[in-house]
This record gives C-alpha cells, structure tokens and sequence, in this order.
C-alpha cells in the first residue's frame, strides 16, 4: 500500500464525491427507464471495472448519458477513486489532497529529495460553475482532469537558450523614443515600463545563466522523469490513451517581447461530453 501524506487543512467534509451505496440506490430507480446494457455499464463504473473515460459506449450514448445527474455523480465517483487506486497501490509516499480534506476533487504530488518542492502528479477539479443558474438546474460539468509529465530534452533546451537570446536582443536593443512610442500608443507609464524592461532583462539573463550552466541530470531530476514518466503511463492506459491522441495544445497569452517557453507544453489528449483530459508536459 502506498505511504500517503495528506495536507491537512481542514476536515470540512463535503457531498461532491457520492458513495458507492447511494450511487447503487440511486441507479436502481432507472431501471426500467434505462435499457439493461446501459444500466450494466453505470454498475461497472460504480464498480471501478473500468475508466469512464474509456470508450465503452458509443458517442450518441454517451451524450446522451451526460444530460443525466446520474451519470456525473457515477464519473466524478469513478474518475476520483479509479485514481486513489493508480495511488494506494504504489510503494511511493504521497501528498493528497481529496474529498475528505474539503476539496472539490484531487489533488496529488510527492517530494523529491531533500527539497520542499513538491512534484504535481494527478489533478482533478470538478468545481460546479459559480454562474446563477435556475434554482431547478443541475450542473452536468464532470470537471478537468490534468497528468503531468516531466521529459529530458537537449534540444528544446538549446531552442530554449536561443529565444532567451533573441528576447535579450530585443530588450537591450530598445531606445528612449521606441519605449516612449510605446506608452503614447498604449497608455503606459514611461517609468513603469523602464523598470519592467529592466526587471525582464535581469530575469532573462538569470534563467539563461541557468540554461548554458546546466550539466547532467541531478539525481533528484532523474527521480523525478523516472516517477511522473510511470504514473503518466499508468493514468494514459487506465484511460485508453496513447500520444496518438494528442488533439491540441492550450496556448497562454505572451507579451510584446515573446515571453514564451517552449519548455512547457499542455496538451488536450481527449475530450468527451462535460469533460477535458490534459497532459502538462515539462522539458528538462
């Protein structure tokens, strides 16, 4: 069984996470409105045969299930607890924060080495949207589910090196008139934006000393690849999912001076009704 730390911030315990007895009593009052295969699958979700995110049922009866209060209370059941299993059956010492610490849906990292720098693992939120709907209305939102993996890779970081460069180029190449041009067309602050360039310089020049500094992997790296590298694994097969299935990558919004690593991607790796799967990539 896995050694699992859990913060401990309060013990404020909620209803979001539904107990597999009143989801079992719950799914008997669809019978007879439900067809027995269906009916079938909800009761294997209960019973954490298999992932909801699997595609056991086709796309029509799966949109067709999302419009049921059942079918979120019985996926966000399966999505949190099929992950406490990926978790409890490990030799590893955890950090969880779930449903019994007051929060809506989990959350999980380990400490590598002597550092306090946690390692993020597995994220899932189902926080309900905060807009005012009718008193009558459900919410059919599952959540978002996050998987993050931590990768080596020399030429990214050479690529890395090389935009830090050009971005530095930019900086140290603006004068007085094109910033002052700046703050006429976009209402800055002369001062303000100075002061922001310098602090930019100073952060760019910090990380690429860092960069061009770096020699092998520390020990604490090597961990850190080899266990994200095995529990990214495990989440992508327990939900059917292979790197063929990468869709999209989210993209952030930058500044006028290109301040965009390539040294983190996130990756949308599968959508179904309610509900968004990412894999977070880090590139070391």
């Amino acid at each position: 069984m896995a050694l699992v730390r859990k913060i401990d911030l309060f013990h404020d315990k909620n209803n979001l996470i539904s107990t597999k007895e009143e989801l079992i009593e719950l799914l008997k009052k669809y019978k007879g409105i439900l067809n027995s295969s269906i009916i079938e699958y909800l009761n294997y979700l209960i019973e954490l045969e298999f992932s909801v995110i699997k595609d056991y049922i086709g796309e029509e009866e799966r949109l067709a299930l999302s419009e049921l209060e059942l079918y979120r209370k019985i996926a966000i059941y399966n999505i949190y607890n099929r992950a406490l299993n990926i978790f409890n059956t490990s030799a590893y010492s955890f950090n969880i924060f779930g449903n019994d610490e007051g929060n809506k849906g989990l959350s999980v990292s380990i400490n590598i080495g002597n550092t306090e720098n946690s390692i993020r693992l597995f994220e899932y939120s189902c926080v309900e949207s905060k807009v005012i709907v009718p008193n009558d209305y459900k919410s059919k939102n599952m959540g978002n589910i996050s998987l993050f993996r931590t990768v080596e890779s020399k030429t990214l970081i050479e690529a890395e090196i090389s935009r830090i460069k050009e971005c530095l180029k930019y900086l140290y190449d603006l004068d007085e008139s094109q910033i002052r041009r700046k703050c006429f067309l976009e209402g800055y602050d002369y001062a303000y934006l100075v002061s922001q360039n310098k602090k930019q310089i100073a952060d760019y020049e910090k990380k690429l000393v860092e960069l061009t500094s770096r020699g092998s992997l520390t020990d604490d790296e090597k961990r850190e690849i080899e266990i994200t590298g095995k529990f990214n694994t495990l989440f992508l097969e327990d939900y059917g999912l292979t790197n063929m299935f990468l869709e999209e990558e989210k993209e952030d919004s930058v500044g006028d001076n290109e301040d965009k690593t390539k040294l983190k991607k996130s990756l949308v790796i599968k959508r179904i009704p309610n509900l968004i799967v990412s894999n977070n990539i880090k590139y070391i």
